[in-house]
């Protein structure tokens, strides 16, 4: 398992094989940060940039949490919006300075 650190609180991180099981629509399954178990999963499937964009949209979730920014800590269309141009913005940023989310994630089981 993978931990990434927001804030000093370490979430755990999962590559999953398939969409993420509950009551949400299919764009909403493909990622989850869950801040009382302090996790982040992602769907492994669809292309990696795909899977990428999403681990970071879902990071930006769990920094909107855990910094107490109530504007970002939402859920609802229009803030899932900002998250994802913020997460597509930060990932072409890292990029631009040699930083990415490894191509050769593993996935494991959660």
């Amino acid at each position: 398992m993978k931990s990434v650190n927001i804030g000093g609180i370490p979430y755990d991180f999962y590559l999953v094989p398939d969409i993420i099981p509950g009551d949400t629509s299919d764009d909403d399954r493909v990622g989850e940060a869950d801040n009382r178990e302090f996790t982040i999963k992602i769907a492994n499937f669809g292309p990696q940039e795909f899977v990428k964009q999403t681990f970071y949209h879902k990071i930006l979730h769990a920094i909107a949490h855990v910094m107490c920014i109530p504007e970002l800590d939402k859920l609802d269309d229009h803030t899932d919006t900002i998250i994802d141009r913020l997460a597509l913005g930060l990932m072409l940023a890292m990029r631009s300075v040699g930083v990415k989310v490894s191509d050769h994630m593993e996935e494991e089981d959660a």
